[in-house]
Parts: structure tokens; C-alpha cells; sequence
């Protein structure tokens, strides 16, 4: 998804700044360099929050396809799970979380 992202900002950007500056020559008389500034950081912000949402749920989907995907083929015991020494470390953290702790780990 990071490709994706790349390209959409590389891309979008300059087009939506070229739109702006057809946009500003017919409406503004003389425009300065603080519209182009203030214009510039406006766009950016936009355009990478709407990418980024995006981008998050096509990641979501294709997570969510290739998950489905392994299960129905029947290869999830080839699936990577959770390695033996990580798991106790996420109980007791998982423990404390709900309270169920009696003092000692």
C-alpha cells in the first residue's frame, strides 16, 4: 500500500495545484505567494487524509480476503501462529488488563 500512497500523493497533488492555479487567475487579479503557500499545506492535508483512508481500507479488504482464503482452502494449519515465547508474556498482560491478577505473576 505504501506504492499506492506514493503515486496518489505524486499524482494528485500536482493536479489539484494545477486546478487551483486555473481557478485562482480567473478569480483573484493578483495572487501572492501566501496563496500558493496557504493552498499548497490545505491540498496536502486534504488529499493524504483521503488517501490514507483509502489506502486503510484496502489494506482492511485484502487482510480480510487472504484471511478468509487460507481458511477455506484448508491450509490454516500451515498458517504462522503465535510463537510459544511470546504467549505467556500476552497472558499476564492480558490478565492485567481485566483485572485478573491476584498479586504475583
Amino acid at each position: 500500500m505504501d506504492h499506492y500512497r506514493f503515486a496518489a500523493h505524486a499524482f494528485l497533488i500536482p493536479v489539484a495545484l494545477l486546478i487551483c492555479w486555473f481557478i485562482l487567475r480567473a478569480r483573484v487579479w493578483n495572487p501572492n505567494v501566501w496563496h500558493w503557500i496557504v493552498l499548497t499545506v490545505v491540498l496536502i492535508a486534504i488529499l493524504s487524509w483521503f488517501i490514507n483512508i483509502l489506502a486503510d481500507a484496502a489494506e482492511g479488504l485484502q487482510t480480510s480476503y487472504l484471511a478468509e482464503r487460507e481458511l477455506e482452502e484448508g491450509n490454516f494449519n500451515n498458517m504462522q501462529r503465535l510463537l510459544p515465547s511470546f504467549r505467556l508474556p500476552l497472558e499476564h498482560i492480558e490478565m492485567r488488563k481485566h483485572g485478573e491478577n491476584d498479586g504475583h505473576l
